[in-house]
Order: structure tokens, then C-alpha cells, then sequence
């Protein structure tokens, strides 16, 4: 039997090319197009996760918080008293403060002059005040840019160490991931720095790490969730006793509020962190600044791919997987994807953790879910096809029980051969050659489709297993690939059903009536799948099968319809009508073999046991070698039937052979055919 499933090729390129198109196209699209801009910021912040906090030791912060308001009697909408401004910068340099940076704008002057005056003085005497202004920029046409600036009050600006632009760089979601660059002021004479960048290069950091224009990619490295860099409320760094001895000792000190960049009320200051997902919270704007100033001073902030690589890398990988997914069984590229994702990030960790590189790995990862998603779908339907091509061609060879077990039992399937007892049944069209030369070929096919049909019909009702379909010829068995422990009379009723189906089909054509001749055997042949698990190439071979073979062939000597061995008779000499034909040693084969033609149900035993009984004594005379007797035996056989009988008139032309040719001493009543 030959059932070929879709056979199983390469990947073709058309399904590569289009799994590896949508993955780039869904790539490119989230990294070129605002639309994957959530996918890119995430790909900043998760790595954090992960990452323990760093250790601050040389900076802290000063909150002006609502504790302090309510301690200090500070308005919660207004500015707050300067002189406790004074107090505090004269406080911080006497406690050995590094830098003491003022994350607050003070851009006019208060209604209390006294109290400016002594704010000015005091920045004067500690000379390491840093003051924040604020400067924007925006492009209103192609080649225009809009400029507006606050500086701080001018006697402040002119006392302080430094200063720069407190403004932030502002993610559609609130979040600060990026440097804010050095802008040029109004009168484009001049740049001005960034907060973080005017503090760094105030405490000694080089100009090269301190620059960052707006060509150039910084990212903030965070030390850790809000609250990682040390911090007091402005109250207690006021008291004495407030913090513990030293703490502002060598320290950059950051001074800002939780509220507002100004005074508290006029706008929130907080932002969405990396640390914000998992519950940890907003950062003020001033703790933002000091992690800042702390990457610059220690050179470990975050930079970005280059653009091109980025991209190549974007492209490629779609390419990769669209192709490589599609290669492997849904299970094997479900793996490959997730050790394809484990690695992309790890080495986004790695990266980001000892390289202080980022990238957008979570578009790789969409990537590998798209080409996995097509690796998937496709193969499915691919397993499908070819799950059905199978069982549209096991349905012509096996019944529909058997499909199903067949497609349900991937053992059935599986290469090899195995010995197997079976029962096997080959028939043949009498005289198909000189029918197929009196017909049309449109007209010759039609009638052979239509005697298929109903020949299959009848094996498949037994639930048999057609081998091959030969010219006209059928090649069937019972008992393999699934066990039938009366696979015997599942044989012997086959043929007798397909003689009676062909005379109802006689019956429907009209037109030349078709003989079909059966042979039937039992014995032990070698039966397997030799193709593999999409292409059931099943077979059953050995000297069994062809001995079957050489059974249907006495047929057109013996002028029977239905002829079975011992071997498969015997299992149903009681529920059928059988006779003894003789031993008969096919050509090819050294041993006689005992054959009986099936006649038909048990309800004819009785009409025709006259002939029946009237042959078995011929043919025992002639194994007596009474062969005068045998002779009239065998025509009173042929008298009493009335159709005459074909087994009789070949046993009397053997008669005769035997006149002119006696047997040997040996002999046992066998013959010995010379043609197949």
C-alpha cells in the first residue's frame, strides 16, 4: 500500500520571506514610529529591576517637604522666607558641605530686601552655591527656533560658584530617562548648561564628560529607587541636632523641593522613575538632578546603541527568526524562541549593568513572538494539510475505523517491519485484456473507477487494508496495521460478499459483465511502513504473498471465482460452503498446498451437497490413482451440476496426463502447475 501525505520539503521561501517580513516590518515600526515608544522606554527601564541599588556616599538632599512647611511656618503657595536660605547655606558650609545646589528658582526678587540681602551674602561667603535658572527652546518653523529664558535674580547669579537649567527631559508617559541638553540663551552668544552639568564640572568632572549637546545620547543611570540617594527634611538640617554629626561633611548638597521647583503649590515636581512599575514611586525633580550630577561625575551614565547598529540589528534578527522559526516543529521553535528571548535579555542586562549600554530589546523580543507566532500558525496548518492528505488517501485504503486509528496511534506509523501473521486476499479481472481492447479508454477508466469502488466497499466493510491497486488487480490484508483476531473469516467473507456486490454491478451497468477471481491465504509475512511518519508507505512482503498471489492465479485453471488454502479455510468450514479442490504445488514453490474454493454461505450446504459429495469422490480416486473411476466420477460431477464445473474438467485433462505420463511412486495426488 502507497499513501503519500504531503511530502515533507523545505521551508519554501515564500513562507520565510513573508514571517521574516512581518517581523521586521512590526521591528521597524516600533523602533522608527512613536507607536513602539512604550516598548522602547520599557526596554530602558526593566534591566533596573533587576540591578541592585549603588551606593551614594558623596551626595545628599535637602527636601523641602510639608513636614518643613508646617514646621518652619512656610506658606504652602507662596516662597518661602530667604533668610532661612541664608541660615541654611551658612549652616552647610560651616558643616563642610562640597557643593550646596539650590534646585530652586529664584528668579525675582522677594518683598523682603533684608532678607535677599542676606540670602546674596550668604552665597557670596560660601562660594560653592550653585543657583538653577530656566531656559527653553523650541522649533517653530523649518530652520527657526524660539528661545525664552528665566535667570536667577541677578545679585544671587553674580554671588553663586555656578549655575544652569533645571528643566528635565519629559517622556510622553512623565517619565525622565534622558539627558537634557546645553542650550544656547537667548542671544545665542552663549551655551548654557544643564544643572547636573554645571555641579559635575563645579566638583572637578572633565569638560568632555560634563558636555552634552543635543547630537549626543545620555541616559540616566539610576542608583536606585526614590530614596537611594541619602535625604533630610529642611527643618532638621536647620536644628543642630537634626542630622548626625557629619553626614553633610564632603557631600554635594542638593536642596529642592518634593512639591514644586519653586515654591511648593505652583506645580508638581515628581516624575516616573524606572522603580515606578513595581510600586516604588515618583521621584522629585531634585533627586533626578543629583543622579545626574552622580553619572556624571563617575562617567557611568547609560548610552544607547548607535542608531545604525541598532537598526541593522532590528532588521536582522527578523530575518533570522522569520526564516529559522519556520524550519522547526511548533514545540522546537516554541523552545527556540524562548532561549532566543532568555538570551537577548541577558546580554540586555549585561550590557546595561557592566557596559552602561542599552538597547531596544523588547522590540527583539516582539520580533520573536511575530516570527514565532508565523513558525506556529504556518506549520499548524502545514501538519494540518498534511494530516488530511493522509487521511483522504488511507480512506481508499482503509476503512474508516481504521484511519482513525491509524492517525490517532503514531505507532502504526512508524518505520520498520515486523513479522505478523495475516490474512491476504488478491483478485483479478477474468479476461481484463481482451475487455480493455474492445473499449474506449474515457470508457474503460469510467468502468474501472466504478468496479473499485465497489470492490473497496467490500474490504473496507470488513474493515481490510488495501495494499495496492494494480491495473485492475486488488492487494488487501486483514489483521495488520491493526490486530483482528478473526481476521480469517474477515477474509473469506470479503470475497464472497465482492462476488455478490459484482453481480449487482453487472446488474447496474449493463454493459460486459466483469469476473473477478479471488485468492485467499493465511501465513506469516513481514508487514511495516517503509516510508515514514507523513508518508505511509505500508507493506507486507514475503513468501506468504506471493503464494497468495499464486492462489488467485489457479483460478482461470480451475475455472473458480474463489479459491483459499487450508490455512485460512479451516476458520470457516463451519459457518461457510467450501469443498476440497486437492494439493496443487504453484509454480515457484517446492510443496503442494492444500486449496478449497469457498462457495458461499452455510444455507447452500444442502442443495449442493449431491455434487459436492460426488467430487470428493473423484478426487479421492484419483489420489488412489483410479484414474478410469476418477474419470467417471468427475463427469457425473459435472452432470449434476448443472453450470457445469470447472475443477472437475481440470482434474479430467490431468487424468489424461497421467495415462500418458504415470506418476511416481511418491506420489500423493498433488499436481504440479507449470504457468502461473
Amino acid at each position: 500500500m502507497r499513501v503519500a501525505a504531503a511530502k515533507r520539503t523545505a521551508v519554501p521561501w515564500l513562507g520565510g520571506s513573508i514571517a521574516a517580513l512581518l517581523a521586521a516590518f512590526v521591528g521597524l515600526v516600533l523602533f522608527l514610529f512613536p507607536i513602539g515608544g512604550g516598548v522602547v522606554r520599557s526596554s530602558f527601564d526593566l534591566p533596573f529591576a533587576l540591578r541592585g541599588d549603588l551606593a551614594v556616599t558623596n551626595t545628599a538632599i535637602i527636601y523641602l517637604d510639608e513636614a518643613s512647611h508646617s514646621q518652619l511656618g512656610q506658606p504652602m503657595t507662596a516662597p518661602w522666607d530667604r533668610s532661612l536660605h541664608a541660615r541654611l547655606v551658612d549652616q552647610l558650609s560651616a558643616q563642610g558641605a562640597k557643593a550646596i545646589v539650590f534646585d530652586i528658582l529664584f528668579t525675582d526678587p522677594a518683598a523682603d530686601v533684608a532678607a535677599d540681602e542676606r540670602f546674596a551674602s550668604a552665597i557670596k561667603r560660601s562660594g560653592r552655591v550653585i543657583l538653577t535658572g530656566n531656559y527653553q527652546q523650541r522649533a517653530t518653523t523649518p530652520g527657526a527656533v524660539a528661545r525664552w529664558e528665566e535667570l536667577p535674580y541677578e545679585p544671587f547669579r553674580n554671588a553663586a560658584a555656578a549655575w544652569g537649567n533645571a528643566n528635565l527631559a519629559v517622556d510622553p508617559d512623565y517619565g525622565i530617562r534622558r539627558f537634557f541638553p546645553a542650550l544656547e540663551n537667548v542671544s545665542g552668544v552663549a551655551a548654557i548648561p544643564w544643572l547636573p552639568g554645571a555641579v559635575a564640572r563645579f566638583n572637578g568632572a572633565a569638560g568632555a564628560a560634563v558636555r552634552s549637546g543635543l547630537s549626543e545620547s545620555r541616559w540616566l543611570n539610576y542608583c536606585g529607587p526614590p530614596g537611594a540617594i541619602p535625604g533630610v527634611s529642611y527643618f532638621l538640617a536647620l536644628q543642630p541636632d537634626g542630622v548626625p554629626p557629619g553626614f553633610f561633611k564632603d557631600k554635594i548638597v542638593f536642596v529642592g523641593a518634593q512639591l514644586s521647583a519653586d515654591f511648593s503649590g505652583k506645580g508638581k515636581d515628581e516624575f516616573l522613575t524606572p522603580y515606578a512599575y513595581w510600586g516604588r514611586g515618583f521621584a522629585p525633580g531634585v533627586e533626578i538632578h543629583a543622579t545626574a550630577a552622580l553619572n556624571l561625575l563617575r562617567g557611568d551614565w547609560l548610552n544607547r546603541l548607535p542608531f545604525s547598529l541598532e537598526l541593522g540589528a532590528v532588521i536582522l534578527l527578523a530575518l533570522v527568526a522569520g526564516f529559522g522559526f519556520l524550519r522547526l516543529q511548533p514545540l522546537a521553535a516554541v523552545l527556540s524562541a524562548l532561549l532566543a528571548v532568555i538570551v537577548v535579555v541577558v546580554v540586555a542586562h549585561y550590557l546595561a549593568w557592566r557596559h552602561h549600554l542599552w538597547f531596544a530589546w523588547l522590540i527583539f523580543v516582539c520580533e520573536l513572538a511575530v516570527a514565532l507566532l508565523c513558525s506556529v500558525v504556518y506549520n499548524s496548518l502545514r501538519l494540518y494539510v498534511e494530516k488530511k492528505l493522509l487521511e483522504e488517501s488511507l480512506a481508499v485504503h482503509l476503512s474508516p475505523a481504521l484511519v482513525k486509528r491509524v492517525l490517532s496511534d503514531p505507532i502504526l506509523r512508524r518505520r520498520g517491519g515486523v513479522k505478523q501473521e495475516v490474512s491476504l486476499l488478491f483478485t483479478d479481472l477474468e479476461n481484463f485484456t481482451r475487455i480493455s481492447e474492445t473499449m474506449n479508454p474515457d470508457d474503460l477508466v469510467s468502468l474501472l473507477n466504478r468496479y473499485f469502488e465497489a470492490a473497496l466497499a467490500c474490504i473496507h466493510e470488513t474493515d481490510g487494508t488495501v495494499m495496492d491497486l494494480v491495473g485492475d488487480a486488488i492487494f488487501a490484508i486483514w489483521n495488520a496495521p491493526v490486530e483482528q483476531p478473526d481476521h480469517r473469516e474477515r477474509a473469506c467473507r470479503t470475497a464472497l460478499l465482492l462476488r455478490q456486490r459484482l453481480v449487482d454491478f453487472h446488474a447496474e451497468q449493463h454493459g460486459l459483465a466483469l469476473r473477478t477471481r479471488v485468492g485467499l491465504h493465511t501465513g506469516v509475512v513481514c508487514v511495516g511502513n517503509v516510508g515514514g511518519e507523513q508518508r505511509f508507505d505500508y507493506a507486507a512482503v514475503g513468501e506468504n504473498t506471493n503464494l497468495a498471489s499464486r492462489i488467485e492465479g489457479l483460478n482461470k485453471h480451475l475455472g473458480t471465482s474463489v479459491l483459499a488454502t487450508r490455512d485460512i479455510q479451516r476458520a470457516v468450514e463451519d459457518k461457510l460452503t467450501s469443498r476440497l479442490i486437492g494439493y496443487i504445488r504453484a509454480k515457484g514453490f517446492a510443496r503442494p498446498v492444500e486449496i478449497h474454493e469457498l462457495l458461499g454461505p452455510r444455507e447452500i450446504a444442502e442443495a449442493s451437497r449431491p455434487w459436492r459429495e460426488k467430487f470428493a469422490e473423484a478426487l479421492l480416486l484419483f489420489h488412489k490413482r483410479q484414474f478410469d473411476d476418477a474419470e467417471s466420477a468427475f463427469r457425473q460431477t459435472i452432470g449434476l451440476r448443472n453450470e457445469g464445473d470447472g475443477p472437475s474438467l481440470f482434474y479430467l485433462n490431468a487424468i489424461n496426463e497421467r495415462r500418458l505420463h504415470p506418476p511416481p511412486d511418491d506420489w500423493i495426488g498433488e499436481v504440479v502447475m507449470r504457468e502461473k
